[in-house]
């Protein structure tokens, strides 16, 4: 086992070693990365690599250990970024993204953070028998489509909210979280109601920014601002700003977050 150093003159990866699904010896024997204070191109944080604004997740070590959060500043990734990641015990997801899983032989505990409206995992990409054993999956109230088939693990179990809105799996509909997760064998496990939809919302434009209001609810302890840039395509939500605290009724972001769109639904 060992670090792997990465010196200023590399400029890029080939897939092979930025995340596939093949087994590599090479990989393998990764517990983390460092980076040249002088690379104009990559930056490491916890023995991760990154590109040098960190908007993409470029390489995974395949042997660190312990539990990762995906930043929320990462944007793009290979969806095989963490195939045969050993040492992976726990996984937290803040974007929409398709994950292959293959390997991830210690993974346990697998979390989708509040404002991600899509899971999709696939755990057996190459049919090799190298899927996954969880124990829990964790699913937002945000949560809106579902497909991570049968081969995440046959003790686990789902934790989600009951009334979550509108599901799809592989764009069948499905009647709500438990009814997708029993059918495929899941433990499932409720988490109360999701999150409710405040009521009187409105968005005004002033100049280059954009201040957003609501009617406030007595029971909540924050709130998640958020818009569709497409009409009717509600698995495509984009989350602008998450709120600590239920008793603030407004608040105001830079018009640019939402790439000045001049309609938003």
């Amino acid at each position: 086992s060992g670090r792997l150093n990465i010196e200023k003159n590399i400029t890029g990866f080939t897939n092979a070693y930025t995340g596939n699904d093949v087994k590599s010896p090479w990989q393998a024997s990764i517990t983390g990365v460092t980076v040249s204070d002088k690379s104009k191109y990559f930056m490491a944080k916890d023995g991760v690599l990154y590109n040098k604004d960190k908007t993409e997740l470029v390489l995974y070590p395949q042997k660190r250990g312990g539990a990762y959060k995906i930043p929320k500043s990462v944007t793009g990734m290979n969806p095989a970024v963490f195939a045969y990641a050993t040492g992976l015990e726990e996984l937290t997801v803040t974007q929409n993204k398709f994950l292959v899983l293959n390997g991830c032989s210690a993974l346990k505990k697998l979390s989708y953070a509040e404002g991600v409206t899509s899971a999709y995992v696939d755990c057996d990409w190459m049919e090799n028998g190298d899927g996954i054993q969880l124990s829990r999956l964790y699913l937002p109230g945000s949560i809106k489509t579902l497909a991570f088939g049968n081969d995440i693990g046959k003790n686990t179990t789902v934790y989600a909210y009951n009334n979550t809105g509108e599901y799809s799996a592989g764009r069948t509909p499905v009647k709500d979280v438990k009814t997708y997760v029993t059918g495929l064998g899941y433990k499932y496990k409720s988490l109360g109601a999701a999150p409710k939809t405040v009521k009187g919302g409105k968005a005004v434009t002033n100049g280059s920014k954009i201040k957003v209001s609501w009617k406030t609810l007595p029971e909540a302890d924050g709130y998640r601002i958020s818009y569709l840039p497409e009409a009717g395509n509600i698995y495509n939500e984009t989350v602008l700003k998450n709120i600590s605290g239920g008793k603030k009724a407004s608040c105001s972001f830079k018009k640019s977050k939402i790439g000045n769109k001049k309609k938003i639904y």
